[in-house]
């Protein structure tokens, strides 16, 4: 059952995007809608009810059509989830802006303007230091989307082995955290799915959401815990 607010501008949007696919010739290109069709509108929202889905990044927002149906099933699951929705044309974001506003959602979606990797490519630029255990496979795959990053890296299983001074220890960013003291992976949540030999694409994505929180959040803790046993700073480390 959607939302009834929800469902009255998803039934307005569709009549306009009946007309496009009808009159498709006639309309513009850049004018052009672009939405998904209302079955797979349909099939989004039950699969997102379905893995209990909290939060959604959506590149490519139109006039918010999916991002109704996507807003109906966050509702659904959780009172504090929310969907960061990202597109480039000015015409869109207004009327998914006002579609937003008017199915009564808008506190839920923020919308964020311009290209999807220019975004985080801006998030990069601003960055002075890139944190991460054994850092070089995350900075290879942004260097193969086309990322680029000049500034400091530092990574904790290095700094982990420099500190050893030759003991002969795990590196792993759960044995590194255990001997921290601080918050350790959450390897319980997919330990089931390794040793059935499931991909991560066929995990539950809240699953693999929740694990990647936690892994982002011990390696943080992991690299100002090393400060601290440095007693440094980052400007004493890396200036």
């Amino acid at each position: 059952m959607i939302n009834e607010k929800i469902q009255n501008v998803l039934s307005r949007l569709e009549k306009d995007i009946d007309y496009e696919n009808s009159h498709r010739d006639e309309i513009p290109r850049e004018e052009r809608l672009n939405c998904i069709s209302k079955n797979i509108g349909t099939f989004y929202n039950i699969m997102l009810k379905s893995i209990h889905a909290k939060n959604i990044l959506e590149i490519g927002m139109s006039v918010g059509y999916s991002g109704l149906w996507f807003a109906d099933a966050i509702m659904s699951n959780t009172q504090d989830g929310r969907i960061i929705t990202i597109d480039k044309e000015k015409f869109k974001i207004d009327n998914a802006t006002r579609n937003f506003e008017e199915a009564g959602v808008s506190s839920l979606i923020k919308i964020r303007e311009g290209e999807a990797k220019k975004i985080l490519q801006d998030v990069l630029n601003a960055t002075d230091i890139l944190i991460g255990h054994n850092i070089k496979f995350d900075f290879s795959w942004l260097v193969q989307c086309g990322f680029t990053y000049d500034k400091k890296l530092h990574d904790t299983m290095v700094m982990e082995y420099i500190m050893a001074r030759g003991i002969k220890w795990g590196f792993s960013l759960e044995d590194c955290c255990k001997r921290k003291g601080v918050a350790q992976k959450k390897s319980e949540l997919i330990q089931p799915f390794m040793t059935n030999k499931t991909s991560y694409e066929r995990i539950p994505w809240t699953i693999v959401e929740e694990y990647g929180k936690q892994d982002v959040e011990s390696t943080y803790q992991l690299a100002m815990a090393q400060l601290s046993k440095l007693k440094m700073n980052w400007g004493d480390l890396y200036e």
